[in-house]
């Protein structure tokens, strides 16, 4: 433990802000005497470190005392192969009254027999703890080490380093990685977005089944894939499980989606106003919004009320396909 804290002291990354030392007792036996045990084995514990490990590193020692560690108790139990362990862990769900568990227990004396040679004893101990600060990599780190082909990183460096790169196919190769190393509903579910945004349907779906939550933010993704592969009955049986009201638009309840987006301040209950001619109400929901189809909706908004050079101006930062569309847009005739 003091080489390990050395080795910390050493690193700039790491930083030691604490240590706890946690004494405990095995649940056998009275309480009050347990308790006892477990004060004395703090105190003894202390004292070894103080000895031992606490010279020269200056962070704070917290110490406590677990009287009876039922915890533990039944952390050894589910992971041994003790005969019963079962019938042993159902007295531990039905009954929380110390006493009681160790009566029915010891009811069990063959059970009990092989709790005193192989569990209980695992029990009597103190712990030293040392919590530490990590720093992880700077933006600059990640992105040498991306350009490196570097990328065997933790979790939430790659999914850091992910946002920092502009190329598409990058971002996906470092999705691609985070979700093949942790299979975590994080990156299954970034990786669908950039496949999404690729146009890669099938791509999105097979990551979005690899999510084990499925929750709102997933059938909202997989409703964008089922719509890229043209698939309108399921998407828009995934939208309605994403409580997403956009689908509303889709099947033109223009008045039924101004209303379920009544105050998201979305894109949606602005383009919902607009399909109903409320055009005040989406030109202050896009008010400060910059994406290229905000600015095309608001040159909708401008050019329905008359004001073509504020429209103009908007088009002016669209591009791509958006701007194709504005060439040949009926609203924007009088352009």
């Amino acid at each position: 433990f003091k080489a390990f804290l050395k080795e910390v002291e050493n690193d700039a990354k790491r930083t030691v802000v604490s240590n706890d030392i946690i004494a405990y007792a095995s649940p056998d036996g009275s309480y009050d005497l347990n308790d006892k045990l477990s004060q004395n084995r703090a105190k003894t514990a202390e004292k070894a470190f103080n000895k031992k490990v606490a010279k020269g590193f200056g962070a704070p020692v917290n110490v406590s005392q677990v009287a009876e560690d039922w915890e533990g108790f039944k952390e050894l139990v589910e992971a041994s192969n003790i005969e019963d362990k079962d019938l042993i862990l159902r007295v531990l769900s039905m009954y929380s009254d110390p006493a009681v568990r160790e009566r029915e227990i010891k009811n069990m004396s063959a059970v009990f027999t092989s709790l005193k040679d192989k569990v209980l004893p695992e029990l009597r101990r103190a712990r030293f703890i040392a919590n530490i600060d990590v720093q992880n990599r700077t933006d600059k780190e990640l992105l040498e080490a991306i350009e490196n082909n570097d990328i065997v990183l933790d979790e939430e460096s790659l999914l850091k380093a992910a946002t920092l790169v502009d190329n598409a196919e990058t971002k996906i190769a470092l999705y691609k990685k985070a979700a093949e190393l942790y299979n975590s509903d994080r990156a299954n579910n970034n990786l669908a977005v950039e496949y999404l945004k690729a146009g890669k349907a099938a791509e999105a779906k097979a990551a979005l089944n690899k999510m084990a939550n499925k929750d709102e933010m997933y059938y909202n993704n997989l409703g964008i894939a089922e719509l890229q592969s043209k698939n309108y009955e399921a998407a828009s049986a995934a939208f309605t499980k994403a409580n997403n009201a956009a689908i509303l638009i889709l099947n033109g309840k223009y008045s039924e989606a101004a209303a379920a987006l009544a105050g998201t301040k979305s894109f949606n209950e602005a383009l919902a106003n607009v399909l109903v001619n409320n055009t005040a109400k989406a030109e202050s929901i896009l008010a400060g919004q910059k994406c290229e189809k905000s600015a095309y909706l608001r040159a909708v908004v401008n050019a329905r009320n008359g004001k073509n050079d504020a429209a103009k101006k908007e088009l002016s930062s669209v591009t791509g396909k958006l701007a194709e569309r504005a060439a040949k847009d009926i609203e924007f005739a009088k352009l």
